[in-house]
């Protein structure tokens, strides 16, 4: 057997002997790493947040996953990566974030984390979730209002009596509210049963802002003396009305937006929560409302006690739930400078 040489030409020059002779590029090398959120922790749907990380090497942008769906890529600048992101209501749950570094494809290791939303509660039954930026129908004004859940949605036939949307409002920090007159506005539960208070307690959370008061107007009723946030004689208190006017609360001010907590359960541990003052200690009563009548910006039916307000926000459930401290951070994330919880 006899071997040859190959000659050297201007075409194979810098390339005998060696694959990587002639400069080539070594492959691409280095480290990505998910600093922020850490394993296991807790992000709110529809809030912007930063996912952020480590590079090294070779590694010059970082394309970041949410349960393998791209969500967007960030470059790496001094060794770190940053990246605005809000998870959608649509895919709430436990997922994993991942991350991968261009070129070469250097993967980070997963992080576990869930997303969350009251559509998650599952330690109570459901009511009603609704919220302005995520869903209502219009006619004149809000016809009806989406329920999230799916369940029961409020509606007002009459044209002159739907409350009127305003979208991407600063005082709500950047979210949409519906507008309740005082003269007819009001949203009705048609079809919404509830029970008395000591059978199923009635838990309630809102974003809402009193633009004006008058005595005996209603935030929210259930009938006439059954379950309502009611004006009490001093302004702007609130207080709790099932047969009897008991908690009265005065943590609330005019032209503020704040949260709004109650637990109707028939017994002592009812409270009332306006921004960071809650009352409790007395039972508002236990009258089992009639089926259909509980109205939000008006007494039962939308029938008397108009109320004044703008309201972004509200979640109605049979009892408080264990998540409760979840809701409270949600909506405090969601809606940062309204006064409370």
């Amino acid at each position: 057997m006899t071997f040859s040489r190959r000659p050297v030409t201007p075409h194979n020059r810098g390339r005998v002997g060696s694959a990587r002779a002639g400069g080539n590029p070594a492959p691409p090398s280095g480290t990505v790493t998910i600093t922020s959120p850490t394993g296991g922790a807790t992000r709110f749907a529809g809030v912007a947040q930063n996912v952020e990380g480590t590079a090294t090497g070779s590694v010059t942008s970082v394309e970041v996953f949410w349960n393998a769906v791209s969500i967007g890529t960030a470059p790496v600048v001094a060794g770190n990566w940053s990246l605005s992101w809000s998870p959608s209501f649509a895919s709430v749950g436990s997922f994993s974030l991942t991350a991968t570094g261009s070129p070469g494809g250097i993967a980070a290791a997963p992080v576990a984390i869930t997303a969350w939303s009251p559509a998650l509660i599952s330690s109570v039954g459901k009511y009603f979730w609704g919220d302005v930026d995520l869903g209502y129908t219009t006619a004149t004004g809000v016809d009806s209002w989406t329920d999230q859940f799916g369940l029961n949605n409020p509606t007002q036939a009459t044209s002159g009596n739907q409350p009127l949307v305003t979208l991407a409002s600063p005082a709500f920090d950047g979210h949409g509210f519906m507008t309740f007159d005082a003269i007819s506005k009001s949203l009705v539960f048609a079809g919404l049963d509830l029970p008395a208070p000591n059978v199923t307690p009635l838990f309630g959370y809102a974003i809402l802002r009193q633009t004006g008061w008058t005595s005996g107007n209603s935030l929210f009723a259930a009938q006439l003396n059954s379950m309502m946030l009611q004006q009490n004689s001093a302004s702007p208190s609130v207080r709790m009305n099932n047969a009897s006017g008991v908690n009265l609360n005065n943590g609330g001010t005019l032209n503020t937006v704040m949260h709004v907590q109650f637990l109707f359960t028939g017994s002592t541990s009812d409270y009332l929560r306006i921004g960071t003052t809650t009352t409790t200690g007395a039972s508002a009563g236990t009258n089992d409302p009639t089926t259909g009548l509980f109205t939000i910006g008006a007494r039962a039916g939308g029938l008397a006690g108009y109320v004044a307000m703008d309201l972004a926000a509200f979640l109605l459930l049979a009892g408080e739930p264990t998540e409760i401290a979840l809701a409270r951070s949600f909506h405090q994330a969601r809606y940062p400078t309204a006064t409370g919880p």
